[in-house]
């Protein structure tokens, strides 16, 4: 039985002896509700605020631990299995092909994308998505050198690298 009673609606039954009142605030409160509730519950997204980061090739997975922010990778290519910690993160899909669908799922805020192992549509792709990515080139030791330097400046947020 439905009962007004003020700002609020009263559901009342009875069960047995005992008389439930279950209130429930007016209609124009439960879309503030659900946003909040939505909000809260994005699993995707890291609890803790941390970034979030995929890489699709093993030499950027290696990088991305040695610059101490292996933390922050929520998936990797197959072939990413070093150091021991990679093994254990989500898969993207193999070295020349990830899954598009796969980077999109782990809610990334960041996509690290080498360039030697990638075809040219993912980048297309991202960008239509709206996913941001970076492209590196390592093939020099040089390269490295200047993608860790990148990395730590524009990603990670650090000043020495």
């Amino acid at each position: 039985m439905l009962k007004y009673k003020g700002n609020f609606l009263l559901l009342v039954s009875n069960i047995g002896s005992c008389e439930y009142a279950f209130s429930m605030v007016r209609f124009y409160f439960y879309p503030f509700f659900f946003l909040a509730v939505l909000a809260l519950n994005l699993g995707a997204y890291a609890t803790n605020g941390e970034l979030r980061v995929v890489t699709t090739s093993p030499a950027l997975t290696e990088l991305v631990f040695q610059l101490g922010f292996g933390k922050n990778l929520v998936a990797v290519s197959n072939f990413s299995d070093y150091p021991e910690q990679a093994k254990q993160i989500p898969r993207i899909g193999a070295l020349f092909s990830p899954s598009i669908e796969g980077i999109i799922r782990q809610s990334a805020d960041w996509v690290l994308i080498d360039e030697a192992t990638m075809p040219s549509g993912i980048s297309h792709q991202l960008d239509k998505i709206g996913i941001p990515h970076l492209n590196y080139s390592i093939s020099t030791v040089s390269e490295l050198f200047s993608a860790a330097r990148d990395l730590n400046k524009r990603i990670f947020n650090q000043k020495n690298s």
